[in-house]
């Protein structure tokens, strides 16, 4: 390794393209069937209602929710390197399982599958980031991960919109599969747990991530290259480590950690409905094609793309000009997701398909700006219990997506498919109002009864 004081390398960004490029994968597999079951032929071939689609895509919401906190915890005693090559080699296997399915219980088993063997991916990759990632840059490598998660999203639905053209469902979902087994490939084989044992990171890059502050760049070098010069603020010890103890009671009585969760639940509720029952009500209010319902569908997602970007710049933009969380994270967060509800709901006196669209659309992206601060927010809470806490958010996030589904149905069934919006009103106000409760300042204790805080002064 060099020295402090010449140019860091940057193996740390490779790592975190390593998981955007895995959330990106992710969700081919989980967002395709939103389109399918807009399809009559689809549902013919399998027999299936909307119920029980909205059984099936639950089951995989629930599995995944279920299986966080245990992907979690064996990501901090085993490390994400193995942990994550396991799981996406799995998840890749029951894709293909899923594309040989021909009834709803067959169906419902590899979504379910496929949802346990997915929930090791983010409280895992959350893990990684804060081992690789200093403190006042997470949020905008969260952004990133985030709007990965939606460039997979928007790529499966209009793909597999477009693709229906060409192949059946059964083959779409097979060469869905292979994404996956690629990506662990390149993983196992780069991926160090640690970035002090990986032989790309020099010093210079060890101690910018190790600093809780922003380094302090020499007047003699080019100011875009990242020179460490104040080696006193290094800390050679990870953000999480395998032998950290987990505190379950101070997880479970900590009540910015429950109302961190509230707001996940909503909002996966919230997003969820694009990869689920959107296209099918876009058939149903706007008569639009199978094809053109994927197409539409992929534009929310891609707008969950720029919000979770530039939300993360901003959340970290903000923290350094204020060092203030509850600026940073609780205002940008309650603000963005009220505006989201407002934009939502008015698609309902839009006249027509286009205006309608433009307002979920920017809907979608102020939804989608209060990602990075509940990311940013739950690693800053965590301290060194990252992979549980991050897990138990999840996990209530997943619930809420299972839940969404249902409700859809129901509520379309009931009142028609355009009251479905008044639905995500009320979503998107719960999470607003969860997070202007937070307390941005509190921190999970450790096992050992000591409080694990991160110093964001800048």
């Amino acid at each position: 390794m060099s020295a402090p004081g010449y140019a860091a390398s940057s193996s740390r960004s490779i790592a975190v393209a390593l998981f955007c490029a895995v959330a990106a994968v992710a969700y081919l597999s989980r967002n395709c069937l939103g389109v399918f079951a807009a399809d009559e032929a689809f549902r013919a071939e399998l027999n299936a209602s909307r119920q029980q689609l909205s059984d099936v895509m639950s089951a995989f919401f629930i599995a995944y929710g279920v299986f966080q906190i245990p992907a979690a915890w064996l990501g901090q005693r085993f490390g994400s390197r193995i942990v994550l090559t396991i799981y996406a080699t799995a998840w890749s296997i029951c894709t293909a399982i899923l594309g040989l399915c021909g009834t709803v219980g067959f169906l419902t088993a590899a979504m379910a599958a496929i949802g346990m063997a997915q929930a090791g991916v983010f409280p895992n990759a959350a893990r990684s980031i804060a081992d690789w990632v200093p403190a006042h840059r997470r949020a905008v490598a969260c952004g990133f991960m985030a709007a990965f998660m939606s460039i997979g999203g928007a790529v499966a639905s209009g793909l597999t919109g477009w693709l229906t053209d060409f192949l059946s469902w059964h083959g779409i979902v097979l060469a869905y599969s292979t994404p996956g087994l690629i990506w662990v490939f390149v993983f196992y084989h780069w991926f160090r747990d640690r970035p002090e044992d990986h032989p790309g990171v020099n010093e210079s890059e060890l101690a910018f991530i190790r600093s809780e502050s922003p380094p302090v760049l020499s007047n003699e070098r080019s100011a875009d290259v990242a020179v460490v010069v104040d080696t006193d603020i290094r800390d050679d010890t990870p953000a999480v480590s395998k032998s950290t103890p987990v505190n379950w009671r101070g997880m479970l009585t900590s009540r910015a950690l429950w109302l961190i969760n509230g707001q996940q639940f909503f909002r996966g509720a919230g997003y969820i409905f694009f990869a689920t029952w959107f296209p099918t009500y876009l058939r149903e209010t706007h008569g639009v094609s199978v094809k053109d319902a994927g197409l539409l569908s992929s534009l929310p997602l891609l707008a969950v793309v720029l919000g979770c970007s530039l939300g993360g710049i901003m959340t970290d933009w903000l923290l350094e000009r204020t060092g203030s969380r509850a600026i940073s994270r609780k205002l940008v967060a309650s603000l963005s997701l009220a505006i989201c509800g407002v934009l939502t709901v008015s698609a309902l006196w839009a006249d027509g398909l286009t205006p309608a669209m433009t307002l979920i659309t920017a809907g979608s992206f102020f939804a989608a700006v209060a990602g990075p601060c509940s990311y940013a927010q739950t690693m800053d809470l965590a301290g060194k219990q990252i992979p549980v806490v991050f897990g138990m958010m999840n996990m209530m996030g997943n619930f809420g997506a299972a839940v969404c589904p249902q409700l859809v149905t129901r509520t379309a069934d009931a009142a028609g498919w355009e009251s479905v919006l008044l639905l995500f009103l009320g979503i998107y106000l719960g999470a607003a109002i969860c997070w202007a409760l937070v307390d941005t300042e509190a921190c999970i204790e450790s096992a050992t009864g000591k409080s694990d805080p991160v110093d964001v002064s800048v």
